[in-house]
C-alpha cells in the first residue's frame, strides 16, 4: 500500500520501467469492447484505476549563504541566484524535466484528472503502462549518461567557478591575498558536490496503479474517533468520485463536440474537406471508443452514424455536395448531443457502483 497524504492507495502494480504485468493487473482491452462495460463492471474499480506517477530529480543546486564566501548579500556574483549555487549547468537537468513532462502527457492523453493524479480506463491501461515504461527506460538511460559526465564535472565547472571567485574577491575588498581567497573559495565549492552514488539516488521515475481507500486509524486512535474520521474520509471520497465521473463524461463529450463543430463549420463555409480532416474525425471516434468508460451510449450512437461517411475518401465526399450536407447534419447532431446532453444520466449507473473500502 502506498501512503499519499491522508489517502491510502491499494497498489496493483509498481513499475521502474521493466516490470511485467502482475497477476492483479488488468490486460489491455480492445477499444470496441468499451461499450460492453456496463455488463462487466461490478464496481467503478473495474472500469479503470488511478495512476500515480512519482518523478524525482536532482536540482543540481545547493543553498549558499553570502557569508560562506565572505561577501554581503548585495555582492553575490552572477553565477549565483537567490542563495543557490549552480553545481551543474541548468540544461543538464532540464532534460529530465522534459522526460517527466512526456510521462505526464501520456496520462493527460489517456486519462482523466482525479484529485492530484489520473484515472485511466481499463481499455487503455496496458497502453499507458507500456508508454510509461518506455519513458522510464529513457529516463534511466539519461541518468546513466548524466552520471558518466558528472564524474568529470569538476573539470568542466572549475574554470567558471574560478572566474566567479576572482569576481567575488574584487567585491569583497578583502585584505587576504587574492590567490589564497580564490583557492579557499574553490575548496568550499568543490566540497559541495555530492558523490556520484548519492546523486544517482536522487533520480527516479516510477508509477503505481491502484485505487484510493479509507485509512484504518483504529490502531492509533480511540475507536470512536477512528470510526468518525473514517466515515468523513469515506463520504469525501464518494463525493470526489461522483464529481469526477461527471467531469470525465463532460471532458469526453467536449472532445467530441470540438472536433465535430470544427469539421461542420468547414463544410458550412464551403471549404474543401481534406483527407487529413477525415483522419482527425476517425481518430476522435476511435479515442472516444477507447476512453468511453462511462458507457455514454447517447454520444456513441451519434458517432456510429458518422462512420458511414468516414469510410469514404475526401475526394469522393467533395464530389458529392449532398453527401457533405448529410455529413454536416450528422456532425451537428453529434455536437449538439455532446454539448447539451445530461451527463448525470450517463454516469448514474457508475455512481451506484461506487465501492469504497
Amino acid at each position: 500500500m502506498v501512503q499519499l497524504g491522508t489517502e491510502v492507495y491499494q497498489t496493483m502494480l509498481f513499475s521502474s520501467g521493466n516490470a511485467s504485468p502482475g497477476p492483479t493487473q488488468t490486460s489491455h482491452t480492445s477499444p470496441e469492447s468499451a461499450a460492453s462495460f456496463r455488463a462487466r463492471v461490478r464496481a467503478i474499480q473495474d472500469a479503470g484505476c488511478i495512476v500515480w506517477l512519482d518523478v524525482r530529480t536532482w536540482s543540481g543546486e545547493r543553498v549558499l549563504r553570502p557569508e560562506d564566501l565572505g561577501l554581503r548579500k548585495s555582492q553575490i556574483p552572477e553565477l549565483y541566484s537567490l542563495g543557490r549555487k549552480l553545481l551543474v549547468p541548468k540544461e543538464t537537468i532540464r532534460r529530465f524535466h522534459t522526460l517527466a513532462d512526456r510521462a505526464r502527457e501520456v496520462l493527460r492523453e489517456y486519462g482523466f484528472p482525479f484529485r492530484r493524479d489520473y484515472f485511466v480506463p481499463v481499455t487503455v491501461l496496458d497502453l499507458v503502462r507500456r508508454s510509461l515504461d518506455e519513458v522510464i527506460a529513457e529516463f534511466n538511460r539519461e541518468v546513466d549518461r548524466f552520471l558518466e559526465w558528472y564524474r568529470a564535472v569538476w573539470q568542466e565547472m572549475e574554470p567558471r567557478y574560478r572566474e566567479a571567485a576572482h569576481l567575488a574577491y574584487s567585491l569583497s575588498h578583502s585584505d587576504e591575498p587574492e590567490e589564497q581567497f580564490v583557492e579557499r573559495f574553490l575548496a568550499r565549492v568543490r566540497a559541495a558536490y555530492p558523490p556520484a552514488d548519492a546523486v544517482r539516488a536522487r533520480f527516479s521515475m516510477s508509477y503505481a496503479f491502484g485505487w484510493p481507500s479509507v485509512p484504518d486509524l483504529s490502531e492509533t486512535l480511540p475507536p470512536g474517533v477512528a470510526a468518525e474520521l473514517a466515515q468523513i474520509a469515506r463520504e469525501q471520497l464518494r463525493r470526489d468520485v461522483e464529481v469526477f465521473l461527471d467531469q470525465a463524461a463532460q471532458e469526453l463529450r467536449a472532445r467530441v463536440a470540438e472536433t465535430c463543430e470544427h469539421v461542420a463549420n468547414l463544410i458550412r463555409e464551403k471549404q474543401v474537406v481534406r483527407q487529413q480532416t477525415l483522419e482527425s474525425l476517425r481518430r476522435m471516434v476511435d479515442e472516444f471508443k477507447a476512453l468511453n468508460f462511462v458507457d455514454d451510449q447517447e454520444v456513441a450512437s451519434r458517432l456510429a452514424g458518422l462512420e458511414t461517411y468516414l469510410s469514404n475518401s475526401a475526394r469522393d465526399l467533395n464530389r458529392r455536395p449532398e453527401a457533405l450536407a448529410s455529413l454536416r447534419h450528422a456532425l451537428d447532431a453529434a455536437a449538439q448531443t455532446a454539448r447539451e446532453g445530461d451527463v448525470s444520466r450517463v454516469t448514474g449507473w457508475l455512481k451506484r457502483r461506487i465501492i469504497i473500502d
